[in-house]
Formats: C-alpha cells, sequence, structure tokens
C-alpha cells in the first residue's frame, strides 16, 4: 500500500483541502486520514458547484472517500456534529472512522482556552478558541482523559465530566493564573465553567456516537491501493520547527503522520508538500518580509478576519526557508520511518493569483516573476525538490501535474 501524506509547508491556509481533494480522485482512495491537530482546520474544497470548508472531516469527503480520525487527532465532538448536519444536507454523508484512543475536547476545554485567550488582550497568540491545547494539556494526566472510547459509555462519560469540571478546571485555572474569573468572561463563554449539568455536557457529546465508528484493527480491507493522509496547519506551526508560543499541539508534517500509520499496512510513503505561491499567516507570530505585498490583491473567501485571529497576513515566498523546513521534516522522519519513504515532492497553489510573482531566493536576493510557470520551475530548481503539482484555481480540475 502507498501512503500519499499531505503536509502544509508554511504556517496553514497553503491549500491542503485542494490538493487532497484532487489526489483523492486522481488515486480513486477509498480512506483520507486526518492524522494531526483538530477541528482548528479549515481546508477548502470546491466541486461540482458546491463549496465546504472542513473542520474535522477530510477534504476527501466529496469525492467519495471516507474519513479516518487518527490517534494522533483531537475530535470536538461539537464541530464534527455541527458539520456531518451541513454535509449531510447536500450529499450522502461519508463513514467516518476513528481510533478509541483519540483525545475529545470538552466545553470545559473550550471556555478556558477563550477566558485566557480574552485575558491576554493584545498580545493575544492567535488561538482559535477551540480548546486544542488546553486538550492536550488535560490528556497529560490520564485520570482526566477524555477519549473517543469513553463516549460509548455515558456512566463512565458523566463520572470523567464531573472529574474534569470538579478537579481539572480548578487546578488548570490556578496554573494559568486564572483563579479569579472576571463576570464579563463568564459571561463571554455562557458561564459553561459554572454549569455542573454533567448529563446534558455528556448527551452533546454522545451525539456523534451514531455516526462515527470506532475501530481498533487494521484497516486495510477499506483500501485498496493507496491511503491519503492529510495534515492539518503547516511545518511553521509544528510544536518542535515552529517559534514558541505560536504553535500548534502537534507534529504537523511527516514526521506526525508516520506515528498514525498504524492502522494501514504502509510500504510506501510520497510526502507531498504544500506552499501557495506567496505565504500566509493567521494569528500572532513572526513573518518574515510581512507588507512586502499587496494583501488587498488576495481575496481569501476562507480565511475572512476574525476576533481570534485577526486579518490573514501575507509575505513573499522564501525559498531558503521552505527547502530547510521540508529539508528538517524530511530528514527527522527518515530517522525513524520503517518504511521507504520517497524524496519529497511540491504542490503550489494561489498560481493565478498574482500578475507578478515576488519571492527571496535561497541566497536572499529578492525576485520578481512575470511567468508563472517560469517561477514553479524556478523553486523546483533552487530548493531541489521536485515541484509535482501546479494549481491555477479554487478546484481540482485547476491542478497541473508537472
Amino acid at each position: 500500500m502507498k501512503a500519499f501524506v499531505v503536509i502544509g509547508a508554511g504556517y496553514g491556509d497553503e491549500g491542503k483541502g485542494l490538493v487532497t481533494d484532487y489526489l483523492t480522485e486522481k488515486t480513486g482512495s477509498r480512506v483520507v486520514c486526518r492524522f494531526n491537530g483538530g477541528s482548528q482546520a479549515a481546508h477548502t474544497v470546491n466541486r461540482a458547484g458546491y463549496r465546504h470548508v472542513f473542520n474535522t472531516m477530510s477534504s476527501g469527503s466529496l469525492a467519495g472517500a471516507d474519513t479516518y480520525l487518527s490517534n494522533q487527532f483531537i475530535v470536538n465532538p461539537y464541530v464534527l456534529f455541527d458539520e456531518l448536519v451541513t454535509m449531510s444536507k447536500n450529499r450522502k454523508l461519508p463513514k467516518v472512522y476513528c481510533h478509541p484512543n483519540a483525545r475529545v475536547t470538552t466545553i470545559f476545554d473550550m471556555a478556558i482556552n477563550n477566558i485566557l485567550e480574552m485575558s491576554r488582550g493584545d498580545g493575544r497568540h492567535g488561538s482559535c478558541g477551540l480548546g486544542i491545547n488546553e486538550t492536550v494539556v488535560r490528556c497529560y494526566e490520564s485520570k482526566y482523559k477524555l477519549t473517543v472510547a469513553d463516549l460509548y459509555n455515558k456512566d463512565t462519560l458523566v463520572h470523567k465530566l464531573e472529574l474534569i469540571k470538579n478537579e481539572w478546571v480548578p487546578h488548570r485555572l490556578c496554573q494559568l493564573g486564572l483563579s479569579h474569573i472576571v463576570e464579563k468572561y463568564h459571561n463571554c463563554t455562557n458561564h459553561i465553567l459554572l454549569n455542573d449539568d454533567f448529563q446534558f455536557h455528556a448527551e452533546r457529546l454522545r451525539k456523534i456516537c451514531n455516526h462515527v465508528l470506532p475501530v481498533s484493527t487494521k484497516l486495510d480491507h477499506l483500501v485498496e491501493d493507496t491511503v491519503i493522509f492529510e495534515g492539518a496547519q503547516g511545518l511553521g506551526l509544528d510544536q518542535d520547527l515552529g517559534h514558541f508560543p505560536h504553535v500548534t499541539r502537534s507534529y504537523t508534517g511527516l514526521f506526525g503522520a508516520i506515528h498514525a500509520m498504524g492502522y494501514f499496512d504502509v510500504k510506501e510513503i510520497q510526502p507531498v508538500y504544500v506552499t501557495r505561491a506567496y505565504v500566509t499567516r493567521h494569528g500572532a507570530g513572526p513573518l518574515e518580509h510581512e507588507g512586502e505585498i499587496d494583501s488587498l490583491a488576495h481575496f481569501d473567501a476562507t480565511n475572512v478576519p476574525n476576533t481570534w485571529q485577526g486579518s490573514l497576513r501575507f509575505a513573499p515566498l522564501d525559498l531558503s526557508v521552505l527547502r530547510h523546513m521540508i529539508t528538517k521534516d524530511w530528514m527527522r522522519s527518515v530517522d525513524v520511518s520503517q518504511v521507504k519513504i520517497l524524496p519529497p515532492q511540491v504542490a503550489i497553489t494561489c498560481l493565478d493569483q498574482q500578475d507578478a510573482i515576488f519571492s527571496y531566493d535561497v541566497n536572499g536576493h529578492h525576485m520578481c516573476h512575470a511567468d508563472p510557470m517560469k517561477f514553479v520551475q524556478y523553486v523546483e530548481d533552487r530548493i531541489g525538490f521536485r515541484v509535482k503539482l501546479a494549481s491555477f484555481g479554487q478546484t481540482a480540475n485547476d491542478v497541473r501535474e508537472l
């Protein structure tokens, strides 16, 4: 079995949804695995006149693939249920399989995340407010860890929610220096941290139980020749490769995918690193060369300004950074993988959005490219990795295989 691994080479928003949709159709893959992160993803797919922004389900869904949420994935039942309802209005739902040990976000994690971020004022980290980091930290403590398997036993679930609310929440708030929460923060979070109706909380979490299939055995019977692993965020936000504290709590690259492959008999891995023809970043954190390209020339219907992350930020593509990040992720993965890893391929998206493409060469020189295809060849020559896919629009039909 061959695995394609779709990886963001930047700070997210590179076009991973588009590339995953294209590869799903091209390979006929029946399963796409979300291997890292959680519901903070916003992967956009346009297919047959229908547009959907995927938060939890895979971007191969519209091409007919089922979704597998790995042991590294963080399941937010509230977001997943809403996504299932939205999709069911337009088409037949694909199956959603899930590792039983996948961690589950509670409403308490999201409330703490929201309050912490609001308390930072102008020094916000750029969190999405969906409790990703809070879920990871809580689950370090086995007593308070909540998994997908726990959702299927209501009594166990209610008991764990009581422990989380009555023991973990005050402990965590004390750690964060938030023991005394002002009323406005309680108002903004609907007084969740004051709500002890654990039966109600349990029922809300369990709403996905009729739609999610926990699996604890190999999934090879679901796959013919190819499985696709879809990453979230990008290498610039990887917990080891990014700039702390402006990172996500996961391995966003090939390294993370390898740790999620246990249920598939993968013999060969093809990493595909995705970048726009320029760089974007949502939220706080460093962005070299920011402001050197016109942000008004780039409309993004998915990444609209919002309370948590502000406006999407733009910069020219720096080829030295691109080469460095891909190399670092590839090399650390080769060291741990037991199967063959093919040389990295690169996909460049948004090539249709600029009359002239500005970039920085690996030697630091500022470059201007009038011809998109010459720019693609230039990138390949300079970074030393093959550019396999080039996208000139928003759909799989706009992707060229080179």
